[in-house]
């Protein structure tokens, strides 16, 4: 297992996790070689070689492509982020080496993916671009939706507080220090609101290792610094009846993760009847936060200004028309 960690490959990890998959592969087929083989992890080399092997038939889940087109045009386009270093930002040649590891990578995840008998995504725009990536046909890779019971959550029966609620792992893909910056500016823009003078963050997630804590301890100090951690409360490894009760109390969810595949926790929020704002593009924008019967049932943004501006055009609707776009929100996402 240890060869798929990204903690393992601290430089080159597409390549070093790919190899690692290769390794496991080897070792898993000479214990059994199954007639059907269907892999959820993303490594697409492990059933390039099971099928190599003798495997009649291998299908992929696949939760989000290993290398995008967004990837590589961060890349171009001189974006810091997580899967973009400011040293290569900062230098030119850096940055074109990099551009090459992915060229070569992608030539590479495509022609393991041509091994794969069907692929199923988790939204239309993983779907989008695995069907490019591995060239396939719309009879070998569908749109199957993850798992999301409504019956778990409560909609519309309470009256809920002046909370945002922030669902997703601690991860700095997630972008949790934009959410700081907007509740920040929310409170420095609108600071005589009656709503605002009173609201709270809330930021639920998990931590699976030290790298997650040091990063959940960098929100930490960067909410101290803007002068809001007073209001910001943090839930980590929660128990999920727990999540559920914070669902049923909150009235706004937050996310903010750029090309975010699918967003079950988005799902998760609107079924609870949250109002909830987040980031236009991924599975946000192309599968959950489409109009239902041509009307609202949520709020997508990209800058920090848009986000604020969202959440105040909710603070300031009145209660019949919460409670209308709260439910368009739950029918639209168990409908």
């Amino acid at each position: 297992k240890k060869w798929i960690l990204p903690s393992t490959w601290k430089r080159f990890t597409l390549f070093g996790q790919s190899i690692g998959s290769i390794i496991l592969a080897y070792e898993a087929s000479k214990k059994h070689a199954p007639d059907i083989l269907v892999d959820t992890t993303g490594h697409v080399f492990f059933l390039a070689l099971f099928k190599f092997f003798g495997c009649p038939k291998v299908a992929a889940y696949v939760h989000y492509p290993t290398i995008s087109t967004d990837m590589i045009l961060r890349v171009q386009d001189g974006q810091s982020m997580y899967n973009n270093s400011p040293l290569i930002v900062k230098y030119q040649f850096l940055k074109h080496i990099k551009l090459i590891y992915y060229a070569i990578f992608s030539y590479w995840y495509k022609f393991g993916g041509s091994f794969v008998d069907l692929a199923m995504t988790n939204s239309k725009w993983t779907n989008s671009h695995i069907s490019t990536l591995w060239n396939l046909g719309s009879n070998r890779c569908t749109v199957v939706y993850p798992p999301c019971s409504p019956h778990f959550f409560d909609g519309l029966d309470k009256i809920r507080k002046t909370q945002i609620l922030s669902i997703s792992q601690f991860r700095p893909e997630k972008d949790h220090m934009k959410q700081i910056e907007i509740f920040s500016s929310l409170i420095k823009l609108y600071p005589d609101h009656p709503l605002v003078s009173e609201i709270k963050l809330i930021l639920v997630g998990g931590t699976r290792d030290e790298q997650d804590i040091s990063y959940l301890n960098s929100i930490k100090s960067y909410a101290e610094k803007l002068g809001v951690s007073d209001r910001i409360l943090f839930k980590t490894n929660i128990q999920f009846s727990e999540l559920k009760s914070l669902m049923s109390d909150a009235l706004i969810g937050l996310h903010t993760m750029v090309q975010e595949h699918f967003g079950i926790g988005i799902v998760e929020m609107m079924a609870s009847g949250l109002v909830v704002v987040a980031h236009e593009s991924g599975g946000p924008k192309s599968d959950i936060m489409q109009k239902y019967n041509s009307s609202e049932v949520g709020f997508l943004a990209q800058t920090v200004e848009q986000y604020v501006g969202s959440i105040k055009k909710i603070l300031d609707l009145n209660n019949q028309s919460i409670i209308k776009l709260r439910t368009n929100s739950i029918v639209s996402v168990i409908s």
